[in-house]
């Protein structure tokens, strides 16, 4: 990387907000090296994802957690005693540390009380449905006045959210329209799923778009998607997460990167040694 490529990409990353990050310096000299190693095709398609590319580590969780709060409209507060916020998990899922935990956590910050469309609000997170259907049970929670909220900080094709509530609403009372759907992070075509599989509402601090299929033409997006499978050769990784998990498309990195993420940004990428490490890193 040539001292003209290092202050272009130092530019990308102030006009991105980005370096105030931790280890931001390190993500940014891992972008020069994958593009140092690409041809003129290769480097552009790069360039023109992280454009779009959404980096949001733990330093943006509280801002875009408010931000999807504030996005819950007020008349779906109206007559509410009680915000529920419950992880987002699979059944199968259960005793495994996942993200949406977290967000559960992030309910119980002081900040919440400071906005007065939820200080008389009593919060509640809880850990699962179990724990709300016992509470219900036992008459310290009732469905009329209490918005239940499942929430997680990325959500990408949104089978996750589909197998939770169906599990849901298979062991408790809870029917479909007790439940919304609060992330920090969406992908507007999971999203869209998610609402018309499901019928249900979804609040979120941010929004992303396939990186390719919906910002290139119709030609375009085939020719760059063959050429980023044609880049994925050159990485370890199953072809299960060939543009993203179930072909997300997505460029997003969070506390964790998503597996919905283009995983050229969480692998090395072994063109030629020494090989490029990980932008995101997954691990």
């Amino acid at each position: 990387m040539d001292v003209n490529q290092l202050l272009e990409l130092e530019e990308f990353f102030e006009r991105k907000g980005w370096t105030k990050f931790t280890g931001h310096r390190f993500a940014l000299n891992r972008i020069g090296d994958l593009i140092s190693t690409l041809n003129k095709d290769e480097a552009f398609l790069i360039n023109q994802i992280l454009e779009k590319f959404l980096w949001a580590p733990n330093e943006e969780y509280n801002m875009l957690f408010l931000k999807a709060l504030n996005r819950i409209p007020p008349d779906k507060l109206e007559g509410i005693k009680n915000l529920i916020f419950i992880p987002i998990f699979k059944k199968n899922d259960k005793g495994k540390i996942k993200s949406s935990l977290g967000i559960a956590y992030l309910s119980k910050a002081g900040f919440i009380k400071y906005y007065p469309r939820f200080e008389d609000l009593n919060i509640v997170p809880l850990e699962n449905h179990h724990e709300l259907q016992k509470k219900i049970d036992d008459g310290k929670i009732s469905l009329n006045d209490s918005l239940i909220l499942y929430c997680d900080d990325f959500i990408g094709t949104g089978k996750t959210v589909s197998d939770c509530l169906d599990w849901v609403t298979s062991e408790c009372s809870l029917e479909i329209e007790n439940i919304t759907v609060l992330g920090l992070v969406g992908m507007v075509s999971g999203l869209k799923w998610i609402s018309e599989e499901k019928n249900v509402y979804c609040y979120f601090g941010e929004t992303v778009n396939r990186a390719i299929t919906d910002n290139f033409s119709e030609s375009e997006t085939l020719k760059y998607k063959d050429l980023m499978i044609e880049m994925e050769k050159e990485i370890d990784c199953s072809s299960d997460y060939s543009l993203g998990f179930k072909e997300s498309e997505a460029a997003v990195s969070m506390i964790r990167t998503p597996n919905n993420t283009f995983p050229i940004f969480w692998n090395s990428f072994k063109r030629k040694e020494p090989f490029c490490k990980p932008i995101f890193p997954r691990f």
